[in-house]
């Protein structure tokens, strides 16, 4: 019995079409669709092409990455149908992120950026504690 070395287009649970490619899901869209299908064959294409890795694109701002991912979260961030509380925090970081760093190339933010980030949030909830605590 052979084994197929094509990756399987696949149903995720939040209904969107995967593939995955060097250990990564690859979203494709809505399952089903002609346009997933198209999607689906034109990574692996890419993929294989590339000697089975994955090509990544590191081209853009952190601005348009944190929209991709806000597209991602909104699908992926959900339960019953309904959006889950996470979606709503994923915004509020993302708005904070791409305040201090929404033009920053892709490839120049790292994880000591995001830490400088972490910092002003946690700064923040501080404050808003503090400011629970402070009596009427």
């Amino acid at each position: 019995m052979s084994r197929s070395n094509t990756p399987k287009y696949r149903r995720h649970a939040t209904g969107q079409a995967t593939v995955r490619l060097s250990g990564e899901d690859v979203y494709l869209g809505k399952h089903g669709t002609q346009a997933s299908r198209d999607k689906y064959d034109e990574v692996v294409q890419e993929w294989l092409a590339n000697g089975r890795k994955r090509v990544t694109d590191k081209s853009g701002s952190v601005a348009k990455m944190l929209c991709e991912y806000l597209k991602h979260a909104k699908v992926y961030y959900r339960k019953g149908g309904k959006q889950t509380n996470e979606y709503p925090s994923m915004k509020r970081i993302a708005a904070l992120v791409g305040k201090k760093f929404g033009k920053t190339p892709v490839e120049e933010f790292g994880p000591l950026r995001f830490k400088s980030v972490r910092k002003v949030w946690i700064d923040k909830g501080r404050q808003l504690e503090m400011l629970r605590r402070q009596p009427l």
